[in-house]
């Protein structure tokens, strides 16, 4: 969860020449001056314009050059629709199966039960991000050959770690302390429920070295922070990304790209081969679906938390290149090509296949394959694939203008502080999760009850989960995401004549 986007007019705002003004005669004088040369007044003017980058979105100070209001709600939506899953299918729908419980064989709430979507949109919003910058950053540096290319590689890799580790660290950290804090009010059990949330399996360092070296998702069981997967697959992505760039596109700034799109979707298409590989090839899942709820673990991941199929970066890539091409195409000034009809009939596409995947799934949705398993399978190989396509076209006409009223809503003000903590709340949500179902295992709730009395309860378990989580991402925003987000403008290795990249 990087903050990514298209900078908005309103970012380029500044300060009324009144107030600049003020700002100026009150430094002016000799308390001023000194207290803003304190050691202590630099903390608190710091910690004030880090508590403002909570909420001063318009503010060219808190506002990149690559943030954009409709990425900040959907990447606040993204987040808040995994909590939703993870709290539907841990705590409130755990045990229960399709077609003995009214709540998860109802249709509507299928939306939530297919909520680690999210993640598509997390990567798609990543590859926006990556595509806009990344090209930027290569195109000036090719101008100063080899070696301002190989600066810029290095700035744009130590940057992008810097955002991910510090706070990843963190969070292991926090789920260690959390379990030896649980130990003191739940009997001595610790995290007894979902061990893939626990503190004592953070504790294990064979579970801990997988995350921090980012290949978790092949390395390990999952037993620490199961959602870490998804950074593993996104840092795997960073990684390759100059070199996807380099094979798509010329670094040359006069230089046509003509065919560079189609290579980006004909990349993208080979995701649809490696889960077609897995799932069907007998020595892998053997035409078995993986489903959360009820859990089916496919071959040969029998014992395994998650397959291979589910985490593997080559069967989760494709929704990064879509927001890769989107990026790159907003990067060099393209505008869409379709207009008037054409254009309403490809919004009209793209909203109704993308909504209607929000209710089907992607393969793992139980429901779905109750209804038609050949749908089921066709949607397991290309469901992400074109639902991250779904999602990048969305970014694309929003950021053209078009989608008026998608685009105010994704716009509201609401969104950007949870888009601001998107990434401290994935990270620290399980947390809260597993301390719900702890506190009460919800027994009570009979396959034959209300699906309305269900919903309630999840209602409110939600509620709970997401406030807790924004509430502990807020903390460690400002204690560390914060300043080490500081630090990253002004971190550019230097090129063979001195200037930095």
């Amino acid at each position: 969860m990087e903050k990514a986007g298209v900078a908005s007019p309103r970012a380029a705002v500044t300060v009324p020449a009144p107030d600049v003004a003020l700002e100026v005669d009150m430094a002016a004088t000799p308390e001023a001056e000194a207290e803003t040369t304190s050691l202590s007044g630099k903390v608190w003017r710091a910690w004030v314009k880090n508590c403002e980058s909570l909420y001063l979105r318009s503010s060219a100070s808190t506002h990149s050059a690559t943030r954009s209001y409709v990425l900040d709600g959907l990447r606040a939506l993204a987040v808040f629709w995994v909590i939703a899953f993870h709290v539907m299918v841990m705590v409130i729908a755990e045990g229960l199966h399709p077609l003995l419980s009214r709540l998860v064989s109802f249709w509507p709430a299928q939306v939530v039960f297919n909520g680690d979507m999210g993640v598509d949109v997390f990567f798609t919003l990543s590859g926006y991000l990556i595509g806009r910058i990344l090209l930027r950053d290569l195109v000036l540096a090719r101008r100063e050959g080899p070696r301002g290319v190989a600066s810029a590689l290095l700035t744009f890799y130590v940057r992008r770690w810097l955002r991910i580790f510090p706070l990843l660290a963190a969070a292991i950290a926090i789920t260690v302390a959390c379990n030896e804090i649980s130990l003191a009010v739940n009997g001595g059990q610790g995290f007894a429920y979902f061990a893939f949330a626990s503190g004592a399996e953070c504790s294990n360092f064979s579970e801990v070295w997988p995350i921090l070296l980012f290949v978790n998702n092949y390395v390990g069981n999952f037993g620490c922070l199961v959602q870490t997967w998804s950074v593993a697959v996104e840092m795997q992505m960073y990684f390759v990304s100059p070199l996807v760039l380099w094979l798509a596109f010329s670094l040359k700034d006069d230089k046509p790209r003509r065919f560079c799109y189609a290579f980006l979707f004909a990349l993208s298409l080979l995701q649809i081969g490696f889960n077609a590989l897995h799932l069907y090839a007998p020595s892998l899942q053997n035409g078995q679906l993986f489903f959360f709820i009820p859990t089916t673990m496919p071959p040969p991941d029998k014992t395994a938390m998650l397959p291979l199929s589910y985490a593997a970066t080559w069967c989760r890539f494709s929704p990064y290149v879509s927001g890769l091409a989107v990026g790159i195409a907003q990067r060099e000034g393209r505008k869409p090509a379709l207009g008037g009809v054409a254009h309403a009939l490809w919004a009209l596409l793209v909203l109704s296949s993308g909504g209607a995947l929000l209710f089907l799934g992607v393969g793992n949705n139980y429901m779905t394959y109750e209804v038609s398993p050949a749908l089921a399978q066709v949607l397991a190989l290309a469901g992400r694939w074109w639902f991250g396509w779904c999602v990048a076209a969305v970014i694309r006409m929003c950021q053209a203008g078009r989608l008026r009223a998608l685009r105010g809503l994704l716009s509201l003000e609401c969104w950007y502080p949870v888009a601001v903590l998107s990434y401290g709340m994935y990270l620290l949500h399980l947390i809260w999760v597993t301390m719900v179902k702890g506190v009460d295992d919800f027994k009570a709730i009979s396959p034959l009850q209300s699906v309305w009395v269900s919903w309630s309860v999840f209602s409110w378990d939600f509620t709970v989960c997401a406030v807790l989580s924004a509430l502990s991402a807020l903390l460690t925003y400002l204690a560390l995401e914060k300043p080490v987000m500081n630090l990253r403008p002004s971190i550019a290795l230097k090129s063979r004549d001195g200037r930095s990249e």
